[in-house]
Protein backbone atom coordinates (compact mmCIF):
# COMPACT_ATOMS: atom_id res chain seq x y z
CA UNK A 1 0.00 0.00 0.00
CA UNK A 2 1.39 3.43 -1.24
CA UNK A 3 2.38 5.93 2.10
CA UNK A 4 1.00 9.32 1.71
CA UNK A 5 2.59 11.88 3.80
CA UNK A 6 0.43 13.98 6.00
CA UNK A 7 1.23 16.50 8.06
CA UNK A 8 0.93 17.54 11.82
CA UNK A 9 0.20 21.32 12.56
CA UNK A 10 1.02 22.53 16.01
CA UNK A 11 -0.52 26.04 17.13
CA UNK A 12 -1.05 27.57 20.54
CA UNK A 13 -4.17 30.18 21.18
CA UNK A 14 -2.48 32.20 23.67
CA UNK A 15 0.43 33.63 21.50
CA UNK A 16 -2.16 35.61 19.98
CA UNK A 17 -4.66 35.54 22.61
CA UNK A 18 -6.75 34.57 19.85
CA UNK A 19 -9.10 31.36 18.88
CA UNK A 20 -6.91 29.93 16.11
CA UNK A 21 -9.40 27.80 14.39
CA UNK A 22 -12.06 30.28 14.27
CA UNK A 23 -10.07 33.02 12.64
CA UNK A 24 -9.08 30.68 9.98
CA UNK A 25 -12.40 29.58 9.80
CA UNK A 26 -13.73 33.15 8.76
CA UNK A 27 -11.12 33.17 6.19
CA UNK A 28 -12.71 30.23 4.57
CA UNK A 29 -16.21 31.11 4.67
CA UNK A 30 -15.30 34.58 3.01
CA UNK A 31 -12.33 33.03 0.47
CA UNK A 32 -13.28 29.56 0.18
CA UNK A 33 -9.64 28.97 1.24
CA UNK A 34 -7.52 30.16 4.15
CA UNK A 35 -3.98 29.99 4.82
CA UNK A 36 -2.04 28.51 7.66
CA UNK A 37 1.01 29.95 7.86
CA UNK A 38 3.86 28.14 10.05
CA UNK A 39 5.49 30.90 12.06
CA UNK A 40 9.61 30.38 12.94
CA UNK A 41 10.40 31.12 16.81
CA UNK A 42 12.70 33.68 14.73
CA UNK A 43 13.44 35.06 11.39
CA UNK A 44 17.01 33.24 11.50
CA UNK A 45 15.49 29.42 12.27
CA UNK A 46 15.87 27.05 9.32
CA UNK A 47 12.35 26.52 7.22
CA UNK A 48 11.20 23.62 6.26
CA UNK A 49 12.92 21.30 3.94
CA UNK A 50 11.79 21.90 0.62
CA UNK A 51 12.40 18.17 -0.11
CA UNK A 52 8.91 17.74 2.41
CA UNK A 53 6.97 20.44 0.67
CA UNK A 54 7.94 18.90 -3.22
CA UNK A 55 6.70 15.96 -1.53
CA UNK A 56 3.57 16.91 -0.45
CA UNK A 57 2.99 19.54 -3.84
CA UNK A 58 3.51 16.60 -5.70
CA UNK A 59 1.04 14.17 -3.86
CA UNK A 60 -1.75 16.89 -4.40
CA UNK A 61 -0.72 17.12 -8.30
CA UNK A 62 -1.65 13.39 -8.46
CA UNK A 63 -5.00 13.42 -6.93
CA UNK A 64 -3.99 12.27 -3.81
CA UNK A 65 -5.76 13.59 -0.37
CA UNK A 66 -3.80 15.40 1.68
CA UNK A 67 -4.53 16.24 5.46
CA UNK A 68 -3.28 18.45 7.81
CA UNK A 69 -4.29 17.89 11.98
CA UNK A 70 -4.39 20.61 14.22
CA UNK A 71 -2.68 20.28 17.54
CA UNK A 72 -2.97 22.06 20.71
CA UNK A 73 -1.48 21.29 24.43
CA UNK A 74 -0.85 17.63 23.45
CA UNK A 75 -4.19 16.58 21.54
CA UNK A 76 -5.57 16.91 17.97
CA UNK A 77 -8.93 19.28 17.39
CA UNK A 78 -9.45 19.02 13.94
CA UNK A 79 -8.60 17.96 10.30
CA UNK A 80 -7.95 19.86 7.43
CA UNK A 81 -8.14 19.37 3.36
CA UNK A 82 -4.59 20.50 2.54
CA UNK A 83 -4.88 21.61 -1.38
CA UNK A 84 -1.43 23.51 -1.67
CA UNK A 85 1.58 24.41 -0.19
CA UNK A 86 3.23 27.79 -0.67
CA UNK A 87 6.55 28.88 -0.02
CA UNK A 88 7.31 32.46 1.95
CA UNK A 89 7.13 34.52 -0.91
CA UNK A 90 4.25 33.01 -2.22
CA UNK A 91 2.39 33.42 1.03
CA UNK A 92 2.71 37.10 1.34
CA UNK A 93 1.46 37.39 -2.33
CA UNK A 94 -1.36 35.91 -1.09
CA UNK A 95 -1.90 37.88 1.94
CA UNK A 96 -5.66 38.33 2.11
CA UNK A 97 -5.48 34.63 2.69
CA UNK A 98 -4.16 34.76 5.87
CA UNK A 99 -5.87 36.00 8.92
CA UNK A 100 -5.02 39.53 9.91
CA UNK A 101 -3.61 38.98 13.66
CA UNK A 102 -0.63 37.43 12.88
CA UNK A 103 0.24 39.56 8.46
CA UNK A 104 3.15 41.20 11.07
CA UNK A 105 4.70 38.22 11.57
CA UNK A 106 4.87 37.07 7.84
CA UNK A 107 8.41 37.55 7.52
CA UNK A 108 8.84 34.92 10.18
CA UNK A 109 6.82 32.43 7.93
CA UNK A 110 8.48 28.94 6.82
CA UNK A 111 5.42 28.07 4.36
CA UNK A 112 2.02 28.37 4.11
CA UNK A 113 -0.42 25.37 4.21
CA UNK A 114 -3.59 25.91 1.79
CA UNK A 115 -7.21 24.24 3.09
CA UNK A 116 -10.55 24.34 1.55
CA UNK A 117 -12.22 22.52 4.58
CA UNK A 118 -11.67 22.28 8.43
CA UNK A 119 -13.94 19.64 10.41
CA UNK A 120 -13.50 19.45 14.06
CA UNK A 121 -12.24 15.65 15.16
CA UNK A 122 -12.37 13.23 18.37
CA UNK A 123 -8.54 13.62 19.51
CA UNK A 124 -8.88 9.77 19.74
CA UNK A 125 -7.86 9.71 15.63
CA UNK A 126 -4.50 9.72 16.64
CA UNK A 127 -4.24 6.15 17.12
CA UNK A 128 -4.77 5.83 13.34
CA UNK A 129 -1.68 7.83 12.64
CA UNK A 130 1.95 6.60 12.69
CA UNK A 131 5.40 8.95 11.99
CA UNK A 132 6.17 9.01 8.43
CA UNK A 133 8.51 6.41 6.97
CA UNK A 134 8.23 4.13 10.22
CA UNK A 135 6.25 1.20 10.79
CA UNK A 136 3.52 2.39 13.54
CA UNK A 137 6.06 4.98 14.73
CA UNK A 138 4.94 6.72 17.43
CA UNK A 139 3.54 10.38 17.14
CA UNK A 140 5.16 12.73 19.76
CA UNK A 141 2.13 15.19 19.71
CA UNK A 142 3.62 17.06 22.87
CA UNK A 143 6.92 18.15 21.35
CA UNK A 144 8.12 21.73 19.95
CA UNK A 145 8.76 20.11 16.65
CA UNK A 146 6.40 22.04 13.95
CA UNK A 147 5.25 20.81 11.41
CA UNK A 148 5.27 16.73 11.85
CA UNK A 149 4.92 14.04 9.32
CA UNK A 150 2.53 11.24 9.61
CA UNK A 151 1.20 8.39 7.33
CA UNK A 152 -2.10 6.58 8.55
CA UNK A 153 -2.09 3.15 9.77
CA UNK A 154 -3.34 0.11 7.26
CA UNK A 155 -6.43 -0.59 9.76
CA UNK A 156 -5.89 -4.20 8.49
CA UNK A 157 -2.74 -4.49 10.53
CA UNK A 158 -3.36 -2.29 12.90
CA UNK A 159 -2.19 -2.86 16.54
CA UNK A 160 -3.48 -0.35 19.43
CA UNK A 161 -1.37 0.16 21.92
CA UNK A 162 -2.73 -0.59 25.29
CA UNK A 163 -0.53 1.78 27.22
CA UNK A 164 -2.47 4.93 29.34
CA UNK A 165 -0.09 7.19 29.86
CA UNK A 166 -2.02 8.97 32.69
CA UNK A 167 -1.91 5.57 34.78
CA UNK A 168 2.14 5.73 34.86
CA UNK A 169 1.76 7.94 38.02
CA UNK A 170 3.86 5.36 40.27
CA UNK A 171 7.40 4.19 40.19
CA UNK A 172 7.21 0.52 38.90
CA UNK A 173 9.26 -1.72 36.90
CA UNK A 174 8.72 -1.91 32.74
CA UNK A 175 10.15 -4.16 30.75
CA UNK A 176 10.00 -4.01 27.04
CA UNK A 177 6.92 -6.31 26.40
CA UNK A 178 4.88 -3.48 28.83
CA UNK A 179 6.39 -0.66 27.39
CA UNK A 180 8.68 -0.08 23.97
CA UNK A 181 11.38 2.30 23.41
CA UNK A 182 8.99 5.32 21.90
CA UNK A 183 6.62 4.97 24.81
CA UNK A 184 9.47 4.99 27.23
CA UNK A 185 10.87 8.31 25.87
CA UNK A 186 7.92 9.88 25.65
CA UNK A 187 7.39 9.54 28.76
CA UNK A 188 10.84 10.78 29.61
CA UNK A 189 10.01 13.77 27.69
CA UNK A 190 6.87 14.55 29.18
CA UNK A 191 8.66 14.38 32.76
CA UNK A 192 10.86 17.09 31.68
CA UNK A 193 8.55 19.25 29.94
CA UNK A 194 6.30 18.86 33.29
CA UNK A 195 8.98 20.03 35.65
CA UNK A 196 9.00 23.12 33.53
CA UNK A 197 11.90 22.61 30.33
CA UNK A 198 11.05 22.76 27.13
CA UNK A 199 13.57 19.84 24.92
CA UNK A 200 11.86 18.60 22.00
CA UNK A 201 11.30 14.96 21.52
CA UNK A 202 13.91 14.42 19.08
CA UNK A 203 16.31 16.47 20.97
CA UNK A 204 15.10 13.52 23.42
CA UNK A 205 15.54 10.80 21.14
CA UNK A 206 19.17 12.59 19.83
CA UNK A 207 20.29 12.43 23.55
CA UNK A 208 19.42 8.64 24.15
CA UNK A 209 20.66 7.72 20.29
CA UNK A 210 24.34 9.19 21.84
CA UNK A 211 24.52 7.60 25.20
CA UNK A 212 23.28 4.34 23.22
CA UNK A 213 26.35 4.90 20.73
CA UNK A 214 28.41 4.95 23.45
CA UNK A 215 28.35 6.55 27.41
CA UNK A 216 30.21 9.34 26.90
CA UNK A 217 28.19 12.72 25.80
CA UNK A 218 29.29 16.29 25.87
CA UNK A 219 26.63 19.13 26.14
CA UNK A 220 27.75 22.60 25.33
CA UNK A 221 26.16 25.56 24.75
CA UNK A 222 25.50 29.17 26.53
CA UNK A 223 25.43 29.38 30.33
CA UNK A 224 21.79 28.97 31.27
CA UNK A 225 20.44 26.86 28.70
CA UNK A 226 19.75 23.97 31.14
CA UNK A 227 22.21 21.28 30.04
CA UNK A 228 22.80 20.10 33.87
CA UNK A 229 19.11 20.01 34.25
CA UNK A 230 18.47 17.84 31.59
CA UNK A 231 20.84 15.41 32.53
CA UNK A 232 19.50 15.17 36.01
CA UNK A 233 15.82 15.23 34.80
CA UNK A 234 16.50 12.80 32.29
CA UNK A 235 17.99 10.83 34.74
CA UNK A 236 15.55 11.24 37.30
CA UNK A 237 12.40 10.34 34.63
CA UNK A 238 13.87 6.68 34.71
CA UNK A 239 14.63 6.41 38.62
CA UNK A 240 17.80 7.62 38.65
CA UNK A 241 18.34 9.84 41.14
CA UNK A 242 20.62 10.80 43.98
CA UNK A 243 18.33 9.51 46.67
CA UNK A 244 19.34 5.78 45.13
CA UNK A 245 22.82 7.08 44.46
CA UNK A 246 21.95 6.53 40.56
CA UNK A 247 22.98 10.00 40.24
CA UNK A 248 25.75 12.13 41.06
CA UNK A 249 26.78 15.58 39.70
CA UNK A 250 30.44 16.00 40.14
CA UNK A 251 31.45 20.08 39.76
CA UNK A 252 34.87 20.07 38.04
CA UNK A 253 37.32 22.53 39.41
CA UNK A 254 39.96 24.66 37.23
CA UNK A 255 42.43 22.81 39.68
CA UNK A 256 42.28 19.51 38.33
CA UNK A 257 45.64 18.37 36.84
CA UNK A 258 45.12 14.77 36.71
CA UNK A 259 42.99 12.23 37.61
CA UNK A 260 43.46 12.04 41.15
CA UNK A 261 40.23 13.78 41.62
CA UNK A 262 38.38 11.41 40.27
CA UNK A 263 39.61 8.23 40.48
CA UNK A 264 41.35 8.96 43.90
CA UNK A 265 44.97 9.18 45.35
CA UNK A 266 47.78 7.50 47.74
CA UNK A 267 47.72 9.62 51.24
CA UNK A 268 50.56 10.36 52.78
CA UNK A 269 50.76 6.54 54.47
CA UNK A 270 50.59 4.74 51.65
CA UNK A 271 46.12 4.10 52.00
CA UNK A 272 44.60 4.94 49.11
CA UNK A 273 41.48 7.16 49.14
CA UNK A 274 38.99 6.75 46.62
CA UNK A 275 37.68 9.35 44.27
CA UNK A 276 33.98 9.99 43.68
CA UNK A 277 33.67 8.19 40.25
CA UNK A 278 35.52 4.86 42.08
CA UNK A 279 33.03 5.13 44.25
CA UNK A 280 30.59 4.77 42.01
CA UNK A 281 31.79 2.37 39.30
CA UNK A 282 32.05 0.24 42.38
CA UNK A 283 28.43 0.50 43.74
CA UNK A 284 27.46 -0.01 40.15
CA UNK A 285 29.14 -2.85 39.59
CA UNK A 286 27.64 -4.99 42.50
CA UNK A 287 25.41 -7.84 41.16
CA UNK A 288 22.22 -6.51 42.58
CA UNK A 289 22.94 -2.78 40.52
CA UNK A 290 24.41 -3.93 37.14
CA UNK A 291 21.30 -3.74 35.40
CA UNK A 292 20.64 -0.85 36.86
CA UNK A 293 21.64 2.29 35.01
CA UNK A 294 23.96 5.12 36.55
CA UNK A 295 24.36 8.67 35.27
CA UNK A 296 27.17 10.90 36.24
CA UNK A 297 27.27 14.68 35.11
CA UNK A 298 30.38 16.22 35.44
CA UNK A 299 29.28 20.14 35.62
CA UNK A 300 31.25 22.37 33.94
CA UNK A 301 33.74 19.99 32.72
CA UNK A 302 36.38 22.33 30.53
CA UNK A 303 37.20 24.24 33.36
CA UNK A 304 40.09 22.62 33.77
CA UNK A 305 41.87 21.07 30.69
CA UNK A 306 39.46 17.55 30.19
CA UNK A 307 42.60 16.31 28.84
CA UNK A 308 44.67 16.20 31.87
CA UNK A 309 41.74 15.14 33.97
CA UNK A 310 40.04 12.55 31.87
CA UNK A 311 42.65 11.18 30.03
CA UNK A 312 42.75 7.87 32.07
CA UNK A 313 38.96 7.41 31.54
CA UNK A 314 38.74 8.22 27.72
CA UNK A 315 41.74 5.46 27.45
CA UNK A 316 39.96 2.39 29.14
CA UNK A 317 36.60 3.28 27.55
CA UNK A 318 38.25 2.47 24.37
CA UNK A 319 39.21 -1.05 25.75
CA UNK A 320 35.15 -2.04 25.86
CA UNK A 321 34.97 -5.66 24.55
CA UNK A 322 31.87 -8.31 25.12
CA UNK A 323 32.72 -11.17 26.95
CA UNK A 324 30.75 -14.67 26.64
CA UNK A 325 28.44 -13.78 29.62
CA UNK A 326 27.00 -10.97 27.28
CA UNK A 327 28.59 -8.25 29.69
CA UNK A 328 30.45 -5.13 28.58
CA UNK A 329 34.24 -4.95 30.38
CA UNK A 330 36.72 -3.15 29.85
CA UNK A 331 40.45 -2.82 31.23
CA UNK A 332 41.31 -2.80 35.10
CA UNK A 333 41.01 0.88 36.08
CA UNK A 334 44.24 0.84 37.82
CA UNK A 335 47.19 -1.06 36.78
CA UNK A 336 48.67 -3.66 38.31
CA UNK A 337 50.88 -3.53 41.52
CA UNK A 338 49.21 -0.37 42.13
CA UNK A 339 47.12 -1.38 44.78
CA UNK A 340 47.44 -4.55 46.94
CA UNK A 341 46.07 -7.82 45.31
CA UNK A 342 43.23 -8.19 47.88
CA UNK A 343 42.46 -4.53 47.72
CA UNK A 344 38.50 -3.45 47.42
CA UNK A 345 39.13 -1.96 43.83
CA UNK A 346 41.91 -3.95 42.63
CA UNK A 347 40.09 -5.05 39.93
CA UNK A 348 37.62 -2.52 39.32
CA UNK A 349 36.52 -2.17 35.79
CA UNK A 350 34.10 0.40 34.17
CA UNK A 351 31.09 -1.95 34.22
CA UNK A 352 28.58 -1.45 31.19
CA UNK A 353 25.23 0.68 32.53
CA UNK A 354 27.45 4.11 33.81
CA UNK A 355 26.86 6.88 31.42
CA UNK A 356 29.05 9.98 31.90
CA UNK A 357 27.70 13.04 30.50
CA UNK A 358 29.90 16.24 30.31
CA UNK A 359 28.44 19.98 30.38
CA UNK A 360 30.50 23.07 29.15
CA UNK A 361 29.82 26.52 28.54
CA UNK A 362 32.14 27.84 25.76
CA UNK A 363 33.96 31.04 27.04
CA UNK A 364 37.22 32.81 27.59
CA UNK A 365 37.23 31.39 31.19
CA UNK A 366 37.33 27.81 29.75
CA UNK A 367 39.34 25.58 28.18
CA UNK A 368 38.65 24.54 24.48
CA UNK A 369 38.37 20.83 23.39
CA UNK A 370 41.42 18.35 21.81
CA UNK A 371 40.77 16.56 18.83
CA UNK A 372 41.23 13.26 21.52
CA UNK A 373 38.02 14.25 23.35
CA UNK A 374 35.96 15.16 20.25
CA UNK A 375 36.56 12.27 18.92
CA UNK A 376 35.38 10.37 21.52
CA UNK A 377 31.81 11.86 22.28
CA UNK A 378 29.21 13.46 20.47
CA UNK A 379 28.76 17.08 21.15
CA UNK A 380 25.35 18.30 21.38
CA UNK A 381 24.62 21.65 21.44
CA UNK A 382 22.29 23.73 23.37
CA UNK A 383 21.93 27.31 22.46
CA UNK A 384 19.04 28.26 20.69
CA UNK A 385 16.73 29.93 23.48
CA UNK A 386 12.74 29.72 23.17
CA UNK A 387 11.54 32.24 25.17
CA UNK A 388 8.23 32.28 23.55
CA UNK A 389 7.48 28.33 24.90
CA UNK A 390 4.93 28.44 27.67
CA UNK A 391 3.09 25.12 26.76
CA UNK A 392 4.08 23.01 29.47
CA UNK A 393 2.07 19.74 30.54
CA UNK A 394 -0.30 19.77 33.57
CA UNK A 395 0.26 16.37 34.22
CA UNK A 396 1.69 14.59 37.12
CA UNK A 397 4.42 12.74 35.55
CA UNK A 398 6.22 10.50 37.96
CA UNK A 399 9.48 8.37 37.51
CA UNK A 400 9.22 5.03 35.56
CA UNK A 401 12.64 2.17 35.97
CA UNK A 402 13.98 0.49 33.27
CA UNK A 403 16.38 -1.94 32.92
CA UNK A 404 19.58 -0.89 31.36
CA UNK A 405 19.41 -3.27 28.02
CA UNK A 406 17.35 -0.47 27.06
CA UNK A 407 20.72 2.35 27.08
CA UNK A 408 23.20 -0.94 26.64
CA UNK A 409 25.40 0.08 23.88
CA UNK A 410 24.81 -2.80 20.98
CA UNK A 411 27.47 -2.16 18.71
CA UNK A 412 31.23 -2.33 19.79
CA UNK A 413 32.95 -2.40 16.27
CA UNK A 414 32.12 -2.30 12.65
CA UNK A 415 31.74 -6.00 12.23
CA UNK A 416 28.97 -6.07 14.75
CA UNK A 417 27.35 -3.75 12.67
CA UNK A 418 28.09 -5.44 9.29
CA UNK A 419 26.93 -8.54 10.76
CA UNK A 420 23.52 -6.92 11.61
CA UNK A 421 22.83 -5.09 8.93
CA UNK A 422 25.10 -5.13 6.35
CA UNK A 423 23.48 -2.98 3.09
CA UNK A 424 22.68 0.04 5.67
CA UNK A 425 25.74 0.35 6.64
CA UNK A 426 27.28 0.43 3.74
CA UNK A 427 24.61 3.01 2.34
CA UNK A 428 26.12 4.95 5.73
CA UNK A 429 29.63 4.47 5.28
CA UNK A 430 29.20 5.61 1.49
CA UNK A 431 28.26 8.94 2.84
CA UNK A 432 30.39 9.37 5.50
CA UNK A 433 33.52 8.67 2.95
CA UNK A 434 32.14 11.49 0.59
CA UNK A 435 32.14 13.68 3.85
CA UNK A 436 36.01 12.58 4.56
CA UNK A 437 36.63 13.16 1.43
CA UNK A 438 36.08 16.97 1.88
CA UNK A 439 38.00 17.04 4.55
CA UNK A 440 41.05 15.45 3.78
CA UNK A 441 42.31 18.62 1.14
CA UNK A 442 43.43 19.94 4.51
CA UNK A 443 44.31 17.37 6.59
CA UNK A 444 40.86 17.35 9.16
CA UNK A 445 39.97 13.83 8.01
CA UNK A 446 38.65 11.59 10.58
CA UNK A 447 39.44 8.16 11.38
CA UNK A 448 38.04 4.89 12.23
CA UNK A 449 36.45 5.65 15.67
CA UNK A 450 34.21 8.26 14.31
CA UNK A 451 33.12 6.72 11.10
CA UNK A 452 32.08 3.16 13.83
CA UNK A 453 30.56 5.59 15.95
CA UNK A 454 28.38 7.31 12.75
CA UNK A 455 27.44 3.78 11.77
CA UNK A 456 26.35 2.87 15.51
CA UNK A 457 24.11 5.70 15.55
CA UNK A 458 22.54 5.87 12.47
CA UNK A 459 21.97 1.79 12.58
CA UNK A 460 20.96 2.44 16.60
CA UNK A 461 18.16 5.15 14.89
CA UNK A 462 17.13 2.52 12.13
CA UNK A 463 16.48 -0.25 14.48
CA UNK A 464 14.19 1.96 17.01
CA UNK A 465 12.28 3.86 14.31
CA UNK A 466 13.12 7.00 16.07
CA UNK A 467 13.96 9.70 13.83
CA UNK A 468 13.89 10.71 10.06
CA UNK A 469 17.31 9.02 8.45
CA UNK A 470 18.36 12.70 7.57
CA UNK A 471 17.62 14.50 10.77
CA UNK A 472 19.57 11.68 12.24
CA UNK A 473 22.43 12.31 9.55
CA UNK A 474 22.32 15.80 10.34
CA UNK A 475 23.02 15.54 14.36
CA UNK A 476 25.59 13.43 13.24
CA UNK A 477 27.46 15.48 10.95
CA UNK A 478 26.57 18.51 13.73
CA UNK A 479 27.97 16.24 16.25
CA UNK A 480 31.05 14.45 14.97
CA UNK A 481 32.40 16.19 12.70
CA UNK A 482 31.74 20.24 12.73
CA UNK A 483 33.30 20.66 16.37
CA UNK A 484 36.84 19.64 15.03
CA UNK A 485 36.76 22.18 12.16
CA UNK A 486 38.50 25.72 13.35
CA UNK A 487 41.16 28.31 12.18
CA UNK A 488 41.68 30.84 9.79
CA UNK A 489 43.79 29.37 6.99
CA UNK A 490 42.25 29.15 3.24
CA UNK A 491 41.33 25.67 3.31
CA UNK A 492 39.40 26.38 6.11
CA UNK A 493 37.18 28.38 4.25
CA UNK A 494 37.47 25.89 1.45
CA UNK A 495 36.11 22.99 3.16
CA UNK A 496 32.91 24.78 5.08
CA UNK A 497 31.73 25.84 1.66
CA UNK A 498 32.03 22.41 0.66
CA UNK A 499 30.60 21.05 3.82
CA UNK A 500 27.54 23.34 3.13
CA UNK A 501 27.22 22.17 -0.86
CA UNK A 502 27.11 18.53 0.68
CA UNK A 503 24.13 19.86 3.07
CA UNK A 504 22.42 21.76 0.54
CA UNK A 505 22.73 20.66 -2.85
CA UNK A 506 19.65 21.99 -4.23
CA UNK A 507 21.25 25.72 -3.48
CA UNK A 508 24.88 25.89 -3.44
CA UNK A 509 27.54 28.64 -1.99
CA UNK A 510 30.56 30.02 -3.49
CA UNK A 511 33.70 32.05 -2.99
CA UNK A 512 32.84 34.03 -5.79
CA UNK A 513 29.40 35.45 -4.08
CA UNK A 514 28.15 36.88 -0.73
CA UNK A 515 28.18 33.36 0.38
CA UNK A 516 26.47 34.10 4.03
CA UNK A 517 23.56 35.90 2.97
CA UNK A 518 22.92 33.84 0.07
CA UNK A 519 23.55 30.58 2.19
CA UNK A 520 20.98 31.99 4.60
CA UNK A 521 18.33 32.99 2.01
CA UNK A 522 18.10 29.31 0.69
CA UNK A 523 18.65 27.50 4.23
CA UNK A 524 15.19 26.14 3.74
CA UNK A 525 15.87 23.78 0.62
CA UNK A 526 19.09 21.83 2.77
CA UNK A 527 18.62 18.35 3.10
CA UNK A 528 20.75 18.43 6.71
CA UNK A 529 19.05 21.69 7.50
CA UNK A 530 20.86 22.01 10.93
CA UNK A 531 24.39 21.36 10.00
CA UNK A 532 24.06 23.57 7.20
CA UNK A 533 22.39 26.82 9.31
CA UNK A 534 25.98 26.05 11.73
CA UNK A 535 28.06 26.08 9.22
CA UNK A 536 27.33 29.75 8.03
CA UNK A 537 27.59 30.43 11.65
CA UNK A 538 31.08 28.69 11.11
CA UNK A 539 31.85 30.47 7.87
CA UNK A 540 30.77 34.07 9.08
CA UNK A 541 33.27 33.29 11.69
CA UNK A 542 35.48 32.70 9.65
CA UNK A 543 35.41 36.19 7.69
CA UNK A 544 35.72 37.74 11.26
CA UNK A 545 39.25 36.38 11.60
CA UNK A 546 38.45 32.87 12.71
CA UNK A 547 36.14 30.10 12.31
CA UNK A 548 35.09 27.79 15.31
CA UNK A 549 31.91 25.44 15.86
CA UNK A 550 31.65 27.25 19.86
Amino acid sequence: MKEIMHVILKYNDNVYNVDTIKEHKDVLETNGKVIWGVIKPNKNSPGIAATRINKIKTQIANGEEVYAYLVTKGEIIARVNVIDILYTSEVENNKYLVPKYYHKDLERCMAGFVFDEIEYVDPSIINNLQRYGTDRGKVALGNQTNPLYVSHINEENERLRDINDKEINVVKKLDQEQLDLEDILNHIYKYINSRGFIYSYEDICNFYLSLKTKPFLILAGISGTGKSKLVRLFSESINATSDNNRYRIISVKPDWTDSTELFGYKNISDTFIPGPLTMLLDEASKPENIDKPYFICLDEMNLARVEHYLSEYLSIIESRAFKDNGRIETDKIFPEGYLPINHKYCNLRIPDNVYIIGTVNMDDTTFAFSRKVLDRANTIEFSEVRLEELDFTEENIEPIEVDNSIFKTRFLSLKDALSFDSEYVKKINSKIIELNNILSVSNHHFGYRVRDEIVFYMLENKINNLLDEDLAFDYQILQKILPSINGNDYFVEEILIDLYNYCNPENQISKDMNYFEQGRENLGTAKYMNSASKILYMLRGYKNGFASFW
